[in-house]
């Protein structure tokens, strides 16, 4: 279950609407059933905007684009990921407390695409496509006019999923 703790420092503690832009970084370590270990770096980006008014309907979309290799001491694994994500809900806010959560679900798509390569043999390619539907929350707790404490969650059960390589 991916759980995202967020800390935010604003003037605004619950705005009606963000758009986030940013950088990824992942390091990732991978275990195939009949290879050793993979491990590396992927590198990418994330965006997302959401839309949340106080006692009013909730929606967001999201972004989500990795890429990068893993390797182990005789082959390497190069890896493009993305996921994609709309999201419908409502946000509840209690008067005079600053305090406010979002229940949602919606429909999301993701993909990983994955090259092998190892010496003496042709490299297979090989890819996933995932259809699912997440469900969760997300909150936010005013500390100060400046600060303000979260916890997301999100979870993605899978609804339709294919696999596909190519030699």
């Amino acid at each position: 279950f991916p759980v995202t703790i967020l800390v935010v420092a604003t003037s605004d503690p619950m705005p009606v609407s963000r758009l986030e832009i940013g950088g990824d970084y992942t390091y990732l370590r991978f275990k195939s059933s009949s290879h050793e270990s993979f491990s590396g770096s992927l590198g990418g980006a994330q965006a997302s905007y959401e839309y949340k008014p106080l006692n009013r309907f909730y929606g967001a979309v999201t972004f989500d684009w990795k890429e990068g290799s893993t390797s182990n001491s005789s082959a390497s694994r190069s890896i493009l990921y993305f996921d994609v994500q709309e999201k419908l809900g409502y946000t509840f806010a209690p008067n005079n407390i600053d305090l406010f959560v979002s229940l949602f679900s919606g429909f999301g798509y993701r993909y990983m695409g994955q090259t092998l390569d190892q010496s003496g043999v042709s490299d297979l390619r090989f890819g996933y496509n995932e259809f699912y539907f997440p469900v969760g929350f997300n909150s936010s707790f005013g500390i100060t006019s400046y600060f303000a404490l979260g916890v997301n969650f999100s979870w993605m059960p899978q609804v339709f999923s294919t696999y596909r390589d190519w030699e």
